[in-house]
């Protein structure tokens, strides 16, 4: 009897470590994506800049947006090619995808950045307005990175640039073994 109480102890361990394990995963990958996103926003700029987590809202309108059987996709699935569309974009990967909508748990506190680059918590935001007059100032927007089921897939909203000249979009990113790869941007926007 106590031999079967252990045994069973045991089995929940495993179960509460391998779900722990692939929380933090995911939340290690969100933070590879994150810092990559911000390399590739700096770069273009490369001055101070702020950074805030204010395109959650963006991204999930264009998930929303997206109709596996709308012809409107059909550009959309030319961008990706059918194989690559039909795999991110099914409907159950779709409905996946909006289920994580409220499921970011990602502590950007945690997060590394070059030194011009300033984290804007949303406390601090609160006169976003004022934060856009100083035009040596970048502004990058991102929302949290939102994974596929299988988690080889990963899209994430971004914008940058200073007031009445930023552009965005909805980048792609491929697991490549181990590591994530940018793959291609998938919508895009200027302002």
């Amino acid at each position: 009897m106590k031999q079967l109480h252990v045994i069973k102890l045991y089995i929940l361990f495993i179960i509460c470590y391998a779900c722990s394990s692939g929380k933090q995963n995911v939340s290690n990958d969100s933070s590879i994506i994150i810092e990559t996103q911000v390399k590739r926003s700096f770069s273009l700029y490369e001055k101070e800049a702020e950074l805030n987590f204010e395109r959650n809202n963006y991204l999930n309108y264009y998930i929303n947006q997206i109709d596996t059987d709308n012809f409107k996709n059909s550009a959309f699935k030319n961008k990706l090619g059918d194989s690559l569309f039909n795999i991110i974009f099914n409907n159950n990967e779709i409905e996946y995808l909006k289920k994580r909508e409220n499921q970011d748990d990602i502590d950007v506190s945690k997060l590394s950045f070059n030194d011009k680059i300033k984290l804007i918590t949303n406390t601090k935001i609160e006169n976003e307005n004022m934060s856009f007059q100083n035009d040596s100032k970048t502004i990058i927007s991102l929302s949290f990175p939102r994974f596929t089921s299988n988690k080889n897939y990963c899209i994430i909203a971004f914008s940058h640039g200073t007031r009445g000249a930023m552009q965005g979009g909805i980048n792609l990113y491929v697991r490549d073994k181990e590591d994530w790869k940018f793959y291609k941007t998938i919508d895009s926007w200027i302002e």
